[in-house]
């Protein structure tokens, strides 16, 4: 199961309803990105839910992990973010350099992966937006990096 509850592994505590509503969620929320990107890649690429990280979003190349302190409720405004950040994390997949890659190497040798992840932030997602005009819509491309502080919006107009 993609989504793993950390709190009660190896606890006899039995979990209140509403912590067991949230678990199903989070569950059905990360095998439905999970099988939406499958789709979109033909990857195996797995999501998981995590209880926390280095940010809201990150990703490995195989598994994009998403942090759950972010997820504070399922309104449609939530997921909507959540889903625009899980495109983002599978953009990198499709267009991000790879680790050991000559760029990674100038990059990581020169100090220059915080500007890099910006502009490569930005480039992804306008491919993504070319590539699938449709999944993006007007109102939910807001893909919200939060880069040192950054937030920025894509707009992918038909």
């Amino acid at each position: 199961m993609p989504y793993i509850d950390e709190d009660n592994h190896g606890s006899s505590k039995a979990r209140s309803e509403a912590q067991q509503l949230r678990a199903l969620q989070l569950s059905a929320m990360s095998r439905v990105y999970e099988g939406a990107d499958r789709i979109l890649t033909g990857d195996p690429i797995t999501v998981s839910i995590v209880s926390d990280g280095p940010a809201v979003t990150w990703s490995d190349g195989e598994t994009i992990y998403i942090n759950e302190k972010h997820i504070k409720d399922m309104s449609m405004e939530m997921l909507t973010k959540m889903s625009g950040l899980n495109y983002h994390e599978l953009a990198h997949h499709f267009y991000t350099p790879r680790e050991g890659t000559t760029l990674v190497k100038y990059v990581a040798t020169n100090g220059y992966f915080t500007a890099f992840n910006i502009l490569e932030d930005q480039r992804i997602e306008t491919l993504l937006c070319a590539r699938y005009p449709s999944v993006i819509d007007r109102k939910s491309t807001r893909l919200n990096s939060s880069h040192l502080g950054i937030s920025y919006a894509v707009f992918c107009l038909k």
